[in-house]
């Protein structure tokens, strides 16, 4: 069976049309679709207890998660060092969660749905903040100020970019840069550009190149400053970088995830799911 993977949208929008986890697993295996569900969704969802109002809906989004049973992947950050270990080794990159890690997401999951949301849970929702950190090491005044470089660089403006592969090939020169700067440490200059020259064996970290090139085209094509709900969106694209498809409700990402990760099959969860 292919790897789905739902991201937050696709759970939401179960909910609002009250749909059961079991009957979408079921809708999911008659279109030979095998669901995944990342780290960083339950950590999105997870979030919604911190608003005492919204409580009782994060138990019916943990009860959707939990009766589907999914597969879990792990978040990007996970991804980038098996990758940096791959590049290292030759080791083989492991995209979903092994037996103990399955078990005790699962674990966490069904406490969730039955609303035990303690300091385990808040502890998951801060360590998952510190990972996102690494995932993406700007911080808000750098990124802004990085956007504002973007959008101002006249190199760009004189190239008359008008695509997104327009962008790439521009960047194209910068990206080992980029690699290095945010694998941190992890990879030297030169293995940086040894990942770009094999980059379409590394999916995960080609996506989160290819997600940074778009948030440029953005900038430099529409002439807009893509908000920070958007490198969450696309966030979503990387963690699902070894599935074979992704299911959303946010038309924008609809639009947007063949480009970070131009290998994925992308699926409107209006199309997937029905509603019975």
């Amino acid at each position: 069976m292919k790897k789905a993977f739902l991201e937050t949208t696709a759970i939401n929008h179960a909910l609002f049309n009250s749909a059961n986890g079991r009957k979408l697993r079921e809708e999911l295996q008659s279109k030979g679709y095998s669901p995944v569900v990342g780290i960083h969704v339950v950590y999105e969802l997870a979030r919604t207890f911190l608003n005492p109002k919204d409580f009782e809906t994060g138990q019916r989004l943990f009860a959707i998660v939990r009766d589907l049973d999914p597969s879990y992947s792990p978040p990007p950050v996970k991804l980038f060092e098996q990758e940096v270990l791959k590049l290292k080794t030759g080791s083989a990159v492991l995209p979903f969660l092994d037996y103990l890690g399955q078990a005790s997401t699962r674990t966490e999951v069904h406490r969730l749905a039955m609303g035990n949301f303690d300091d385990k849970a808040r502890r998951f929702i801060e360590r998952r903040e510190s990972e996102i950190k690494l995932e993406h090491p700007r911080n808000d005044q750098a990124y802004l100020a990085h956007i504002q470089d973007v959008r101002s660089d006249q190199g760009a403006q004189n190239a008359k970019l008008r695509t997104f592969e327009d962008v790439l090939t521009y960047f194209q020169p910068q990206i080992p840069d980029a690699i290095h700067q945010r694998l941190q440490g992890s990879i030297t200059r030169s293995e940086a550009n040894e990942l770009v020259q094999r980059l379409d064996s590394f999916l995960a970290i080609r996506s989160a190149v290819r997600a940074d090139v778009y948030l440029n085209f953005i900038c430099i094509v529409h002439k807009d400053t893509p908000g920070f709900d958007k490198i969450d969106d696309y966030r979503h694209v990387i963690e699902s970088s070894y599935c074979d498809v992704i299911i959303t409700g946010d038309r924008q990402l609809y639009r947007s995830a063949n480009r970070i990760n131009p290998d994925i099959e992308v699926v409107s969860c209006n199309d997937i799911f029905k509603y019975r």
